[in-house]
């Protein structure tokens, strides 16, 4: 195995607990339940642009958090209508993030797009 860096900042999307609440009660008993943030352990991953430091990408979080939210809503729920408001504090209330200015690739061979 071959570990290099890649000209990529990575932002880690995970649940906080206000999204479990809301999924829950939209969820009314369904298989889609979530009981807690102990039995969810998921994040996604974005990768971003490659900048020197947290602060660039988190400027860049500030201005197309509203796709992120939209994505990370829609793992959860598909139905726009029920969504919350698409502001930052609403991100902020339901995501945990963090970025990373170091991401390193361990497999040989080229991304593939699932689009």
């Amino acid at each position: 195995m071959e570990i290099k860096p890649i000209n990529r900042n990575a932002l880690v999307i995970s649940p906080k607990k206000a999204m479990l609440d809301w999924i829950n009660t939209l969820s009314n008993g369904t298989d889609n339940v979530v009981i807690d943030l102990e039995s969810h352990d998921e994040a996604n991953v974005y990768l971003l642009k490659e900048t020197a430091n947290v602060a660039a990408s988190l400027k860049w979080l500030q201005k197309n958090f509203q796709e992120v939210f939209a994505e990370e809503l829609f793992a959860w729920w598909t139905d726009e209508s029920v969504w919350p408001p698409m502001t930052w504090k609403n991100f902020e209330l339901f995501c945990h993030y963090r970025i990373h200015t170091c991401v390193y690739d361990t497999v040989r061979g080229g991304i593939k797009y699932d689009f």
